[in-house]
This record gives structure tokens, C-alpha cells and sequence, in this order.
């Protein structure tokens, strides 16, 4: 058996929801990517990953919207350095000027864009290792083709009241994303401070290469007692969906980026796309709706009506242990 089951929290109900201005919420948020380079075995594969981590970067967005972030890679690269083979790789001794981006070299390693615990594995380790946990509250892990929003994520957490009593994510908590499986979705992975100490701290649960490492996290940190919520609404991902419309990149379309309540966005691998998502993400206005919270709230259910194919009902108790699914 497993830990008690999740808290099911799907949309975000507008008669609870506090304005932005009316929350005291000054919690702190470290978040990070991995990223393959140019200058790597996944050359072709990893430019376009480059790509939208520069857009990133231009506009303060995703993980350099926070207050600590961090972008792993294989090769070290200087992210403030751009040329016609991407992002300059940079000696392993070299030490940043101030002001500069150097990446988190984790070293090669020979897996699938999916089954890549491997790489995370490092990664968590060196996430840990740095200290940089003590300083935050929440940590997310966002891919490279994920468009979010850090502000949006602390709507859910706190405004929209799936965490309003413990904004500052005390003690071991992590937000479920994805109703069609059931668990925590990789594009964008939500958990707080002390939860991801513990997942390290007590060898990861076995987590090993070649793994799919979203699954093994959800799977470890349900395992490990932490305090599982979900919001159906946090993530709009083409892979969790009834049907594509993330695949198809409708910008005017409410279930794609045209949405003023949902945090993340995902898969948009091209750069203009993942340009043009965040600016049509960012200038929804809900029509004739005033009230922003309202209009975010809205939206939001939109979104999570539409991931369970009707107002989202958790499924029943079987109380047997949880299992991982295939992709």
C-alpha cells in the first residue's frame, strides 16, 4: 500500500479565489530544465531546445522568471553566448563574470528523450548538493517546449486555495497535473522544497537510467508519503488531453494558448510558435468578463472539464498499490 490517496482539486472555483493583490505570498521558487546542446551527441535534436531556451532568456520567461533557476545540460555552455553553433561551450573550470548564465553540466549519457532518468538522476543530485533547496519554497522542473508562467503557478497554489493555507509549500507536498494518467506530467513538475530534499535524500526510490522519470518521481514521492493534490487545470499538454489541439498549436483556440487560467503549455518546440503561445497566453482578456480572477478562473475550468471529459470525478479506491503506466 501507498500513501493516503491525493487531495483531488480539478478547476479552480471562482467564489474561493482571492485577487493577486490580496494574497501575501512571498514564497520562493527554484526552477529548472534540462537541456540538450548543439555541441552534444543530440546535435539537430538539440537546437531547437536551444532555441526556446534563448526565447526564454530574451523575455524573462519560464525558469528565468523565478527566483533561483538553473538549465542542466551535457556540455557546459555559457547561455548569455550565442553563435552559429548555438550556445558557446565554455571550459569546466570557468568561472561566470557577473551577470553571466553557465549551464549545470551533468555529462553525456546515452538514453531516449523519454526514458532519460538517467540525466535527472545527476541532476536532482547536483540540484541538492548546491544548497540552493534552503532558499526556496517550491521547485519546478519545466521542459524546454513547455510556455509558462511562474505567476500562474502561484495562482494555483495559493490564490485559487489548492495550497491557500500553506502557500510557502511547508513539509512534503506535489501537484498531479494529468488526468488521462493519473499522475504527475513532465512539462511541468511541481513540488515543494522539502519534497524534493526527501526523493534524494532516500536514494530517489531506486531511480536509475533509462527510466521514465516523471512516472518514478510521481510514483517515489506518493511512496514516500508526501502530500499528493491535483489540478486539472494547471497544465494544458497535448500528451494528457481528449484530443491534440496542444499538437496543432491553436492559438486562438481556449483549450490551446488563448487560455488566461492555465499555467503551462505544452509541446511547442518551434520557436516562433513557443513566441507567438506566450504573447497570445499573455494578452487574453476573456471577452467581456472585467474581473481578471474570474476570467482566469473561468478558463481554468474550461480546461479541466475539458482533460476529464466533464466535471472531473476521482476514480474510485481500489486500495491496491499505485501502478505505473505506459506512454
Amino acid at each position: 500500500m501507498l500513501a493516503e490517496k491525493p487531495t483531488w482539486n480539478y478547476w479552480i472555483d471562482p467564489s474561493k479565489t482571492k485577487a493577486p493583490e490580496s494574497v501575501n505570498d512571498n514564497s520562493k521558487f527554484f526552477c529548472w530544465m534540462v537541456m540538450q546542446t548543439v555541441q552534444g551527441k543530440n546535435g539537430g535534436y538539440a537546437w531547437n531546445e536551444e532555441e526556446l531556451a534563448r526565447a526564454a532568456i530574451e523575455n524573462k520567461a519560464g525558469i528565468f522568471a523565478c527566483d533561483h533557476y538553473a538549465v542542466i545540460t551535457d556540455l557546459k555552455v555559457n547561455l548569455n553566448t550565442w553563435d552559429k553553433n548555438g550556445f558557446q561551450r565554455v571550459p569546466e573550470h570557468y568561472k561566470p563574470v557577473p551577470g553571466e548564465i553557465i549551464s549545470w553540466p551533468v555529462g553525456m549519457a546515452d538514453e531516449t528523450s523519454q526514458a532519460n532518468s538517467g540525466t535527472f538522476v545527476k541532476a536532482w543530485k547536483m540540484i541538492v548538493e548546491s544548497k540552493v533547496l534552503n532558499e526556496v519554497d517550491w521547485v519546478v522542473k519545466a521542459d524546454p517546449d513547455t510556455v509558462w508562467f511562474v505567476d500562474r503557478v502561484r495562482w494555483h497554489l495559493s490564490w485559487g486555495s489548492m495550497f491557500a493555507e500553506n502557500q510557502h509549500g511547508k513539509g512534503r507536498s506535489f501537484v498531479r497535473n494529468c488526468w488521462m494518467y493519473q499522475r504527475m506530467q513532465g512539462p511541468l513538475e511541481l513540488l515543494s522544497s522539502d519534497a524534493a530534499k526527501d526523493f534524494v535524500r532516500h536514494g530517489m526510490c531506486g531511480l536509475t537510467a533509462g527510466k521514465k522519470e516523471d512516472q518514478l518521481l510521481d510514483y517515489c514521492l506518493l511512496k514516500r508519503g508526501a502530500d499528493a493534490k491535483f489540478d486539472a487545470s494547471i497544465l494544458s499538454d497535448g500528451y494528457c488531453q481528449a484530443k491534440d489541439s496542444m499538437f496543432a498549436t491553436k492559438f486562438t483556440d481556449p483549450l490551446g494558448c488563448n487560455n488566461a487560467g492555465v499555467a503551462a503549455f505544452h509541446p511547442i518546440k518551434e520557436k516562433k510558435d513557443w513566441l507567438q503561445c506566450m504573447t497570445v497566453a499573455k494578452a487574453k482578456t476573456c471577452g467581456g468578463i472585467a474581473d481578471p480572477v474570474q476570467c482566469m478562473a473561468a478558463d481554468a475550468k474550461l480546461v479541466s472539464d475539458h482533460n476529464c471529459g466533464g466535471p472531473c470525478i476521482p476514480p474510485k479506491d481500489d486500495g491496491g498499490e499505485q501502478k505505473l503506466a505506459d506512454r
